[in-house]
């Protein structure tokens, strides 16, 4: 079994933001069997991080790297050794990544022009959403056993999980079946979500 912990790099929001013309949603996928160990390093390395006088609770990239916050007063080489450092442990501890960036003028615009499938979206955050619950899908379904299923767990965003739910539970999601290769996997029952459990759950980061 498996985890996956789905976050967003900002909120676009409603209309196209020029400031924010890429908004990108990254899935971090870890083996249940390692989920103590990769807690323990975690709580480990933030511990670390307060002894040296860098007092967070978690790790904005965009903030480390524009030395922004609790950052601003840390010297530009520990900044990059510590994301370097969160680079190979994730690596280290096989995790795998999904990134899922939306173009989000492209987004607005296909909407505008109608485009059913864009329709369905009401924000880029939804469409890269989806994608990731996809992505899961079309990754593990050729997983043995249960060794693919999967927790999904989103960083909490009010009001766009029940609208992601409902688009999730839609009787007609045949248009998504050439992607997640429905036919040729192990699912037999033609459960277009088989190897997510439950429903997606979010939670507080």
């Amino acid at each position: 079994m498996k985890f996956c912990y789905i976050d967003e790099s900002h909120h676009n929001g409603e209309q196209y933001n020029s400031s924010f013309p890429v908004e990108v949603i990254t899935g971090i996928v870890t083996d249940a069997s390692k989920l103590h160990k990769t807690y323990r390093e975690h709580n480990e390395f933030f511990k670390l991080l307060q002894e040296a006088g860098i007092d967070v609770k978690e790790l904005k990239g965009r903030e480390i790297f524009r030395g922004k916050n609790e950052w601003k007063k840390i010297n530009a080489k520990l900044r990059k050794d510590i994301l370097n450092y969160t680079l190979d442990w994730i690596e280290n501890r096989k995790c795998k990544i999904i990134v899922i960036p939306i173009d989000t003028k492209k987004f607005f615009n296909l909407k505008s022009d109608g485009n059913k499938l864009a329709l369905k979206f009401e924000y880029p955050w939804e469409t890269g959403a989806f994608n990731i619950l996809l992505a899961i899908q079309r990754c593990h379904c050729k997983i043995k056993k249960i060794k693919g299923k999967t927790i999904v767990v989103f960083d909490e965003l009010e009001g766009h999980g029940k609208r992601l739910i409902n688009i999730y539970n839609e009787d007609d999601l045949s248009y998504i079946d050439n992607f997640t290769n429905i036919k040729d996997s192990k699912n037999k029952k033609g459960e277009r979500f088989s190897e997510i459990i439950d429903t997606p759950f979010f939670s507080k980061s």
